[in-house]
């Protein structure tokens, strides 16, 4: 199953099925669009079905592509695997901004 980056409402993003690194490639044009816009973007990752380090690296640039354009990003319903890899490598401070719920 492909990676799926779903808008749901205005700034509200649904991200689902495998983010691997196999996948995030194909989402990237889209984040980029996303983020280059600014203002404030929540994304749920309820729907991620697989991830990997990809899936959190995808999200660490997303907040800074975010940042840079002036806008934020808040990630919501992070799988189990996501938070070990962001406690594991450390990532809280690279995501100060970015809440993580």
């Amino acid at each position: 199953m492909n990676a799926v980056l779903r808008a749901v409402d205005e700034g509200c993003y649904s991200l689902e099925g495998e983010v691997t690194a196999d996948t995030v490639p194909g989402l990237w044009p889209q984040i980029v669009a996303i983020a280059g816009k600014g203002g404030a973007a929540q994304v749920s990752c309820a729907g991620v079905t697989r991830a990997d380090s990809a899936a959190v690296a995808c999200l660490v640039e997303w907040a800074r592509a975010a940042r840079g354009a002036g806008g934020s990003l808040q990630v919501r319903d992070l799988p189990e695997v996501m938070k070990v890899i962001m406690d594991v490598s450390d990532l809280d401070g690279i995501l100060a901004g970015a809440p993580i719920t």
